[in-house]
């Protein structure tokens, strides 16, 4: 038996040096990709909250500014909640900046479901993604608005010789803009 052990012992030995130098090389590229400077500089998002069918038309698309350290080829693409890529941005890239925007379509031309997205920078010369940690919201659906005005009832003020005043409530069920 113990003509066995040694050579088990050995193995083990060498299986736990081999972890240990593999698990410090990945800390060491770990460390120093994490202190390398960002290749994009001052990402912006405009209108993080955007709806296709907005009134304003500056509302109906998320707009993502950005700029690059090293001149290079770019894409921005868009990923669901579930880290899940959905779509290409509109994009146009001149030199080293990068102005992206996204209306809500899916890669199919669909629109997606309403919820939380994050814009993408990759860089295909230096095989990097770089996710943009600030989410954006698609709001696609209208809010139901409801008013306590009596319908049918016309509102005509100055007219017949009289000016008055007529008062009503509007609700929503979610914050609305102006």
């Amino acid at each position: 038996m113990p003509a066995v052990e040694r050579p088990l012992r050995i193995l083990a030995a060498l299986v736990m040096v081999a972890l240990v130098a593999g698990a410090a090389i990945v800390f060491v590229r770990a460390q120093e990709l994490k202190s390398a400077p960002s290749p994009i500089i001052a990402p912006r998002i405009s209108d993080r909250t955007f709806s296709p069918n907005a009134f304003k038309p500056t509302r109906r698309a998320a707009t993502l500014t950005v700029g690059l350290r090293q001149t290079g080829p770019a894409r921005v693409v868009i990923f669901d909640r579930d880290d899940a890529q959905v779509a290409m941005a509109d994009m146009r890239q001149r030199g080293r900046r990068i102005t992206a925007s996204w209306s809500g379509r899916l890669a199919n031309g669909e629109l997606a479901p309403d919820g939380p997205y994050r814009f993408a920078v990759l860089l295909p010369q230096q095989d990097r993604t770089i996710r943009i940690p600030d989410p954006i919201f698609l709001d696609a659906t209208p809010p139901k608005v409801e008013s306590d005005a009596k319908p049918g009832q016309r509102i005509s003020p100055g007219l017949e010789g009289g000016a008055g005043t007529y008062s009503f409530t509007l609700t929503a069920n979610e914050p609305v803009d102006r």
